[in-house]
């Protein structure tokens, strides 16, 4: 299982929202989210969190295993670009 950290919906700036991202729902709290292109695509089992909720699993987890999906590297410049 892959944690996937979005974007909560409530409160996000157009300028930080990547062009095509999806809404859907935190799978820990039910909050609205915004999923990018790039964590959509990714193979596997993806479980999407709000930044809130990803904190309180990092407190369980002091040691998680991050990995950068691919198509994110791009997006973050893309973004870096426009702003």
């Amino acid at each position: 299982m892959r944690v996937v950290i979005c974007l909560p919906f409530l409160g996000a700036s157009d300028r930080y929202i990547t062009p095509g991202s999806t809404l859907d729902k935190c799978a820990d709290c039910g909050a609205g989210i915004f999923v990018a292109p790039s964590s959509r695509e990714s193979p596997g089992d993806n479980v999407y969190v709000c930044m809130d909720c990803a904190a309180r699993r990092l407190r369980d987890d002091p040691d998680p295993k991050f990995e950068v999906v691919e198509g994110a590297g791009r997006e973050l410049l893309d973004w870096h670009r426009r702003n």
